[in-house]
């Protein structure tokens, strides 16, 4: 997985990241990918968390590349589980709208600082006590070449913090 995160890097600098596009019913690579999540990391985390996704929709058709999906998803949730304590819980959820679709990863945790969001999702860009700062750049890289749009946000209150991304519903 480090040897594809690093060459994920590189494509991602200069430009040759390709993507196998196929059309997938979102709900269930979410599914999946969040079982596989919840199977290696959590299970071996000493932090008990919880992943809630309950989507409102049971299937969201849209057209991208499943594995660097898979990628997004992975890099997020691991970038939340850093980020949050024992006994907290990370909430997915999907909105679908005419023209994009749009995830979010909100945890429930003290909000990243101000000063760091701008950025969090360059190389090295992230303050944390765990990883170098790779992972939220390589999503951020893949959901750009998917034409879609990547960022993070505090709620009002700096109780939770938001991981959310855009990808275009490639409808005709």
């Amino acid at each position: 997985m480090l040897a594809e995160g690093i060459l994920n890097i590189v494509r991602i600098e200069r430009d040759t990241l390709k993507l196998n596009k196929k059309r997938v019913n979102l709900v269930a690579e979410m599914h999946n990918i969040i079982r596989d999540i919840i199977r290696s990391q959590i299970s071996t985390s000493s932090k008990k968390i919880k992943i809630l996704f309950e989507p409102e929709e049971e299937y969201i058709s849209i057209e991208l590349d499943k594995v660097l999906l898979q990628g997004i998803i992975h890099n997020l949730l691991d970038s939340s589980i850093k980020l949050i304590k024992d006994d907290e819980t990370i909430s997915i959820d999907i909105k679908k709208f005419d023209d994009k679709i749009v995830i979010s990863i909100k945890l429930s945790a003290t909000g990243i600082d101000a000063e760091v969001v701008p950025s969090h999702f360059t190389k090295f860009g992230s303050r944390s006590y765990q990883g170098i700062g790779l992972s939220l750049f390589i999503a951020k890289g893949i959901v750009e070449a998917h034409d879609g749009r990547i960022w993070v946000e505090n709620d009002h209150n700096l109780t939770a913090t938001v991981f959310n991304f855009s990808l275009p519903t490639n409808r005709s």
